[in-house]
């Protein structure tokens, strides 16, 4: 069974199901002492023990995952909330900007306050106790801090302690980014691009390195998306892409996860994607650099690593001296990538850590013996909960998303027998030539490319930035073949101007780490002439269970 995409779960309910999965996580063993935990849980949770084995039951076939305790009805609109999108918009928008005040409004106050914009719209308002249900799902901490300040939140934040020793691999697991010190060049031009982001996913029980991500791109939400996918699995493929030999044999599903509190970890994405495979999501506190010591030491350990590359900018400027880092730059992203991966897979995991005495590769393989880490059987649908998504409206022409259009015939069946107005929709930002859209009737997804085929691949950036010379030049209604054009007229521009100018060249290599040639080709297979004529894409739809 297809649990209900993260998207799509009313927050009351979701709060409801993360308690019931925390309590029933806990739930061990077999014979009388399992009775004696289910009782216990029974009365944390006021529910029966009948209940709690029905719902025991569903979360094991669902492999552990938060969103099958979330309450099936059937699909006529149970389960979602019944309220008015913009109704649920202006309770969002009246507690932040009314509720979340130290003049401290009761729920009355803004109960009123909400009904009056309600009424003024033409919409119908919300009872008192939706409103209730909508502040009572509020971190509390937030909520704390917002009305009562800073010291009344105290009672809220864990007393600090140093790391504690794990029992397992997997158990926790640090992440964080830094920019790595040194300078990249371009493949063709061998000119400087400047330096990518690293980020880097610790286990904190063996010191492995359990995901790793090397880009040009700011990190953001899908860089942490891609970092999770990347402890979970897929590391046999990179290494042969990267020609690495050494094994990179560490992969699994995470128990809990600590970050520091960067936008792209505060995302609903990420704590719903969390959520959903029982992944805790942890935070430092605020100015508390020293709490995520694994991974920094490990992000020191390896930047003194990169200071021996060529083109390393070092440390500070007074270590640099007089190096000429651009000058000296000679590895591309890819290099840079290879090179990275061989002292992973080949020199780190295999030397001696000081605090545990033995390799990281060896603390790993003892740890499994105590605990092996859950495996994830569909990496797409694990990428998939952790991507963007929004509600868009599906038409004859497809699905519109920022003007352009997305299209498959596996479309026709659902216009057949549309019982929706919107449907949640996903995309990938670093290449928007196909989008994903759930079925909530067969509940899978299905992929949506590009409805015009002949389209070239772009990134969402490149998307940002043709928009930006749309309205420049006065269109304020451009049309997709427009924003196409001058997407093209952008990567024309860095192509001339790649041998002036190190942003340019830096723009040129995030097109081409899409992995697709800059001009537009067509994706259209040979045998399926009559699509061009038709303007109907042929069947490319992925089913995503």
């Amino acid at each position: 069974m297809t649990d209900t995409p993260l998207d799509l779960i009313p927050d009351d309910k979701w709060e409801q199901a993360r308690l019931r999965a925390e309590v029933l996580r806990g739930i061990s063993g077999r014979g009388h002492d399992r009775a004696q935990q289910i009782v216990r849980a029974a009365e944390q949770l006021q529910l029966t023990t009948r209940t709690i084995r029905r719902l025991l039951s569903r979360l094991q076939e669902s492999e552990s995952r938060t969103s099958s305790l979330c309450r099936q009805r059937p699909l006529g609109g149970g389960g979602i909330s019944r309220l008015h999108p913009l109704v649920e918009e202006i309770i969002s928008e009246t507690i932040q900007d009314a509720y979340l005040k130290r003049q401290q409004p009761g729920i009355s106050e803004i109960t009123k306050d909400i009904r009056r914009r309600c009424r003024s719209k033409g919409l119908n308002a919300p009872a008192y106790n939706t409103v209730g249900r909508r502040v009572q799902a509020l971190n509390q901490r937030v909520v704390a801090v917002s009305r009562r300040g800073q010291d009344e939140a105290l009672k809220y934040r864990p007393i600090l302690a140093s790391t504690p020793l794990r029992d397992h691999p997997l158990e926790m697991v640090q992440i964080d980014h830094t920019t790595a010190d040194v300078i990249l060049v371009d493949e063709r031009s061998r000119q400087p691009i400047g330096r990518p982001t690293v980020t880097f996913a610790v286990d904190e029980c063996s010191r492995a390195i359990v995901g790793l991500v090397v880009s040009l791109e700011a990190p953001s939400s899908t860089t942490v998306a891609l970092c999770v996918a990347s402890i979970a699995g897929g590391k046999a493929e990179r290494l042969a892409r990267f020609s690495v030999v050494a094994p990179w044999t560490m992969s699994g599903l995470p128990e809990a996860i600590f970050v520091d509190n960067a936008s792209e970890f505060h995302g609903k994405t990420l704590e719903r994607g969390c959520a959903q495979y029982g992944v805790k999501l942890r935070f430092r506190n605020l100015g508390q650099k020293q709490e995520g010591g694994i991974v920094e030491r490990l992000i020191g350990t390896f930047m003194r690593k990169v200071h021996a590359l060529p083109g390393t900018t070092f440390s500070n400027v007074s270590a640099r001296g007089s190096y000429d880092s651009d000058r000296a730059a000679s590895l591309t992203l890819d290099e840079f990538e290879a090179w990275l991966l061989n002292e992973v897979c080949g020199v780190y995991h295999n030397t001696v850590h000081s605090h545990l005495q033995c390799t990281p590769n060896e603390a790993w393989h003892r740890g499994l013996r105590r605990k092996p880490p859950q495996q994830v059987g569909d990496l797409a649908k694990l990428m998939l909960d952790f991507l963007p998504g929004t509600m868009r409206k599906v038409g004859t022409h497809g699905v519109v998303w920022d003007r352009i259009s997305y299209s498959s015939p596996a479309l026709s069946e659902i216009l057949i027998r549309r019982k929706s107005p919107k449907y949640l929709v996903k995309r990938d930002p670093r290449d928007i030539s196909s989008v994903w859209l759930f079925d909530e009737q067969r509940s899978l997804y299905i992929e949506l490319p590009y409805r015009d085929r002949w389209r070239p691949p772009i990134a969402l950036w490149e998307h940002k930035r043709a928009m930006e010379r749309v309205r420049a030049a006065g269109e304020k209604d451009p049309t997709e073949e427009l924003i196409f054009q001058h997407v093209e007229e952008g990567r024309a521009i860095i192509a001339a101007s790649q041998t002036k100018s190190r942003k340019a060249r830096r723009e040129k290599s995030r097109v081409e780490h899409l992995g697709v040639p800059a001009s537009a080709t067509p994706m259209y297979p040979d045998n399926d002439p009559d699509a061009v004529k038709s303007g109907i894409p042929p069947s490319q739809s992925v089913e995503v269970y």
